[in-house]
Formats: structure tokens, sequence, C-alpha cells
């Protein structure tokens, strides 16, 4: 339910999993991804294209490569490589590589091309690769989608709107529904799905049993989420923290007290609790 996106304020940068966190996209949300610049084969990828925005949202995705150009054996021809779709007139083409089922070209020649984004689409990778026999190199940089449903302009998705309720557990064990029978709750509040939320300050939420006298740090995602990243990002003003298995796959992310989400299904939040100050 969540991800990292790249813009000034909530940046990916070098430093792993610095950002804020965001799950659906607000009615002004990038869905059209120009793909441009001119570039050089160097070593095992193609080097000097820029992606802009390296963030989309939505149900769907623009991808242009009108403006793309290289040199040597550079081909017009572009595989998109990701969590995408789209219907070329005669049947959908599927880019998911590990599928093996379908291949999903562009060419700079031909107009942008709309993409559907897969619903399990969080965070996930695009590649493009040249298609190139028989080396197929990279280009150098990639984009993420995320699936998203974009809210009206008032935040909200109408007289329709359904709620969900943010609960910020206090759970020694980690057991989800333990934590609720128990009545193990720190801080709770119902909210309009495709809406952004605030999330609690530190001094909002007070913890009880064991991790009375503590201080709230922050949620993650998950209830072992290790205090002394989360303690880090704190002191250090770093915002948001995502782990990734060895994979390469998301396993948590940690959001500090008094950031923000979107909000667009019902999230299980853990709270992370710190040592009070000496």
């Amino acid at each position: 339910m969540f991800a990292r996106i790249a813009l000034a304020s909530f940046g990916t940068t070098a430093v792993a999993g610095m950002g804020i966190v965001a799950f659906a996209a607000p009615s002004s949300a990038e869905t059209t991804v120009t793909v441009s610049g001119s570039v050089t084969e160097v070593g095992s990828e193609w080097v000097g294209a820029t992606f802009s925005p390296s963030a989309a949202f939505g149900p769907t995705v623009v991808i242009d490569v009108t403006g793309l150009t290289g040199d040597g054996d550079w081909d017009e021809d572009i595989y998109v490589e990701g969590l995408l779709t789209y219907f070329d007139g005669e049947r959908t083409r599927i880019c998911n590589p590990e599928l093996e089922v379908d291949t999903c070209m562009i060419s700079t020649d031909d107009p942008p091309q709309t993409f559907n984004v897969d619903p399990s689409a969080a965070n996930a990778v695009i590649t493009l690769r040249q298609s190139n026999f028989p080396d197929y190199f990279p280009l150098a940089g990639n984009f993420t989608v995320t699936y998203a449903v974009p809210s009206t302009g008032s935040g909200h998705t109408g007289s329709g709107s359904v709620f969900v309720t943010l609960q910020v557990l206090d759970s020694a064990d980690g057991s989800w529904a333990r934590a609720l029978e128990a009545g193990l709750i720190a801080w709770e509040k119902t909210v309009p799905v495709n809406t952004w939320q605030p999330l609690p300050e530190s001094s909002d939420v007070v913890g009880i049993d064991e991790d009375e006298g503590k201080v709230f740090l922050g949620v993650a995602t998950t209830p072992d989420f290790p205090v002394d990243l989360a303690q880090r990002q704190v002191d250090n003003g770093w915002g948001a923290y995502d782990m990734y298995d060895d994979e390469g796959a998301l396993e948590s992310v940690f959001i500090p007290a008094g950031g923000s989400m979107f909000v667009w299904t019902q999230p299980r939040l853990y709270a992370v609790w710190g040592s009070p100050p000496s």
C-alpha cells in the first residue's frame, strides 16, 4: 500500500529509502512520462536518456519516446518492460518480462503510447530496452508506476465516497488480529479513500502497556521495523525509509510521525517506539 515518489521535497536519492510515501494520485498527478535525450552505448547500457517525471500515478500511463535519439547501433524500436499492458489493435500486449508471453514495443517514430497500469503495481520499475539483437541493452535509468484512482479537485471521490479507518496499532507481538481484539490501538481516524491524510505527530500518540513512556517515532507497514533505522530517519530529518529483501522486493516502509500518506485502501500501520531522551 505504499510507494516512494520522487519529487524535490519527497525525493528519492542515492541514500536508500529517502522519500515520502503515497499510494494513489491526486487529480494533478503525472500520468505521462517523457523519455528524451541523445543516448550513447556505454558498456552494457545506453546512457544519456532522461525520464520526466521519474514516478507516474494512475490507472494508465503514457510513454513518449519521440524525443529520444542515439548513435552507433541505435534502433528506433524500444522494448517496454514492467507491470504494464496495452492493446495494439489486435490483442493485449503484456509487458511483464517474467511472464514471457508477449512483447511490448514502441518506436521513436510513433506517437506516444498509452499503457494500462497493472492494479498490483506499487512503485513498480519500468525499464526501456533497445531492440538491437542480440544484446538488447537497457537504457540507463528508469521510472516507476503506481496504480491509483485519481481523486477530484476537492480531494474526495464524490457523494459515493468510501471511508476507511486509519489505525496505528500498539502491538507487542505483531499480531494485527490480537491487537485489535485487545484494544491496542494507539491512534485512529476515519478518512475517505483517495485523499491525502496527515499521520499523527509524536506528541499525539501515547504508548500503553510495555510501550508506556516511550516516544512515538512514526508508523511502519510491518510490526518488526528496526527501531534504530526509524530513530536515524527521525533524528536526521530524512523522511520515510523503504526496506527491500535480497531480491529487491519492498518489505516494509517507515513513515515518521507527522508525515503524510495517500489513502486508497485499508492500510495496516504499526507504531514504532523509541526510547525517551535521557
